[in-house]
């Protein structure tokens, strides 16, 4: 059921969907600021790389997937800090 729907539903509906927005909305900051730390931080092929590539390190995730809070963040940025020290600044 999408928000919307659960939110005509009913109260409890209503309370679902904000909080369903809610979260999205929190896992949308994280990946924009990752996005942020990593094309500052990176060339921009290596920042894709970064962002879309799958790591056993993130449970098999790539960071953009795998950040939804702040300490998903944090293991992220560990690893980007790993990729800066390999692949260089920009």
């Amino acid at each position: 059921m999408m928000p919307i729907e659960s939110a005509e539903e009913s109260e409890v509906g209503l309370g679902r969907a904000r909080e369903t927005l809610g979260l999205v909305a929190r896992k949308f900051y994280w990946e924009e600021k990752l996005a942020e730390l990593a094309e500052h931080g990176l060339s921009p092929e290596n920042a894709a790389a970064f962002l879309k590539g799958r790591d056993d390190d993130l449970n098999r995730m790539s960071p953009l997937q795998f950040v939804r809070d702040e300490r998903s963040f944090r293991s992220a940025c560990t690893k980007l800090a790993q990729w800066q020290t390999q692949f260089g600044p920009r």
